[in-house]
């Protein structure tokens, strides 16, 4: 019992003395090498603080308050995206989101009609500036994604970088692992009901994901990582009314300075749906003060004309004058973005046509089983009461007085 009691403390004494020992032998390297010892002892606290700042802000480089020596806000590793948007969500509640937009501008574009040549105004370099930006989609193909960059051939604009993919309903349709060599009239119906439905859960498919802004799901692994993250701020001028600010933030590996992650952070510039001109869905986002460049950046799903399929576009425009990222960097984020849409509606119409496949076959099992079970039931109620009929008359037949008998009285 001794032995148990004083166990405790000869382990406290061995590990004080082994401390001790340590300290001793640290100052004795420290008084002999003094500055092989401070840049030892620098080190591991680089190290200390890396490692409990890493997977929480994705240790901070730059924040972009000093222009002159940084563009922006600039991350050595990945920041998280819980990171990102407290970013944002301070930056609104220190005093709010400024544009870093140029000053709008209108710019003269000639337009060739049948008569004459008219000059129309357009206006460049404010919110909103990519929403009569007209943008060629003939030139889409399923599976690929094409990129068309053009340098000051657009006016107002120093740069214009468009993304587009086409996503057709040929090889989302699933019929449930046969192939039939003769179509006849019902398997040509049931075609055609296919592809309305498939073409219903695309729609379905493609409007959630713009709605829930999930834009960067599924970013190829040969491309530059890439995260976007959208949140929603309340407005302080009316609470009353429930009003919220929405806005985004960006982070992209070689954004930043060195090579590293750069943040982007962005505001709404305008959402439309159901337009007249075949456009599903289109937002864009503008940049804000403390990002890498000054433009902004459209996502449209628009109907292929002639065909059974939609087009998903991302578009990034630099106005004049405003700050431009290398034509590489841009052509590879509106393309991850483009890709990334496009993937990530095609597994959510899967899913969907899968669950209604199952849900289907389920109901057409349980009616089949249910009629089975009605028509046993029926055949067991017919045996039982030609049963008791037999039985009436076997009854009957043995008993001659049956059925003659009075009471008396």
């Amino acid at each position: 019992s001794m032995a148990s009691a004083t166990l405790p403390r000869r382990i406290l004494s061995l590990v004080v003395s082994l401390f001790m020992a340590l300290l001793k032998t640290a100052s004795v390297q420290i008084s002999r090498y003094p500055r092989q010892s401070t840049v030892l002892a620098m080190v591991l606290a680089c190290t200390l603080l890396a490692v409990h700042n890493a997977p929480r802000n994705g240790i901070v480089i730059s924040s972009g308050s000093c222009p002159m020596f940084s563009r922006g806000h600039t991350t050595f590793f990945e920041p998280p995206a819980d990171y990102l948007e407290r970013l944002s969500v301070n930056s609104w509640e220190k005093g709010g989101w400024t544009s870093s937009l140029p000053e709008p501008m209108e710019v003269t574009s000639k337009k060739k009609s049948s008569k004459s040549k008219k000059q129309s105004p357009q206006t460049v370099g404010g919110v909103g500036m990519t929403r009569f930006l007209e943008l060629a989609t003939s030139n889409a193909e399923e599976g690929e994604v094409t990129v068309e960059t053009s340098r000051s051939k657009v006016d107002g604009f120093a740069l214009v970088t468009t993304a587009q993919t086409l996503i057709t309903m040929e090889n989302n349709i699933v019929k449930g692992g046969k192939k039939e060599e003769e179509e006849d009239d019902e398997s040509l119906l049931e075609l055609v009901e296919l592809e309305e439905e498939a073409m219903n859960c695309m729609y379905e498919s493609i409007t959630s994901i713009f709605q829930e802004r999930k834009f960067s799901e599924f970013i190829p692994g040969n491309s530059q990582s890439l995260k976007f993250r959208s949140f929603l701020v309340a407005s302080e001028e009316d609470e009353d009314d429930e009003d919220f600010m929405e806005g985004g933030i960006m982070a992209m590996k070689l954004l930043g300075d060195f090579g590293r992650y750069g943040v982007q952070p962005l505001c709404i510039s305008y959402e439309t749906e159901d337009e007249e001109d075949g456009e599903i869905h289109c937002v864009a986002f503008h940049t804000l003060t403390g990002g890498h460049f000054d433009g902004e950046l459209r996502f449209s799903v628009e109907e292929q004309d002639g065909d059974s399929g939609v087009v998903i576009s991302v578009t990034l425009a630099i106005p004049k004058g405003g700050r431009a990222p290398p034509v590489r960097l841009a052509e590879s984020m509106v393309s991850s973005l483009a890709q990334s849409i496009a993937q990530s509606s095609q597994i959510r119409m899967k899913q969907t046509l899968s669950r209604r496949s199952q849900s289907r076959n389920y109901r057409a099992q349980a009616s089949g089983r249910a009629s089975v079970r009605r028509h046993q039931r029926f055949e067991q109620e017919k045996l039982q009461e030609e049963m008791a009929a037999e039985r009436k008359r076997k009854w009957k037949r043995n008993n001659r007085d049956a059925g003659s008998y009075r009471p008396s009285g």
